[in-house]
């Protein structure tokens, strides 16, 4: 399957690689860090692969005229679900819903996803999901975390990419999107 996602400035991202290297070293939790091949925020999954080249030019004539998209974040969140997942949460703005839904409306009319299978989403750049559990220094895994992000972060974001992921494999990006170059 793919996914297409954004990926935020490079001071994010260095700062999810470190908290990603600090809860590896101290509670070995690395499920992430060890299968995401970079910090992200997905836009849109549920993709397959057999239609990879009509998904490559919905993306590129979805994104001709968009330049870079302003983020902000808005500190960190978690779902308490069976396993915990913490994330870095971004606030929704006018060019952020915008640029996803140009993306989705897109991809839904040339029959590429469906539009209901991606109604359930939040933006979020994940930071630690399946090896965590409420046991194991739980509290103190979220005060480390907690403590990587003591202010929020304002980022140009310039790329897409798209990315393929299967429960067995690591992701890998498969294309990038430069919206500085449009």
């Amino acid at each position: 399957m793919f996914a297409i996602a954004m990926v935020p400035g490079e001071r994010v991202c260095e700062n999810i690689k470190k908290t990603w290297n600090i809860v590896y070293k101290y509670y070995g939790i690395n499920f992430i860090s060890s299968n995401s091949g970079l910090p992200h925020i997905t836009l849109i999954s549920g993709l397959h692969e057999k239609k990879k080249e009509e998904i490559i030019n919905s993306i590129r004539s979805s994104i001709s005229s968009i330049k870079s998209i302003k983020l902000c974040s808005k500190g960190l969140g978690v779902f308490l679900i069976e396993t915990p997942l913490v994330y870095l949460r971004w606030k929704n703005n006018k060019q952020l819903i915008e640029l996803r839904n140009i993306l989705l409306n897109n991809l839904v009319k040339n029959q590429l996803v469906d539009k209901n299978s991606n109604s359930d989403w939040i933006a979020k750049t994940t930071i630690c999901f399946k090896d965590l559990s409420y046991e194991d220094n739980f509290t103190n895994i979220i005060l480390t975390i907690k403590g990587m992000f003591t202010e929020d972060f304002n980022e140009e974001v310039e790329r897409l990419v798209l990315i393929r992921y299967q429960d067995s494999e690591k992701e890998k990006v498969i294309e990038e999107f430069s919206l500085k170059n449009n």
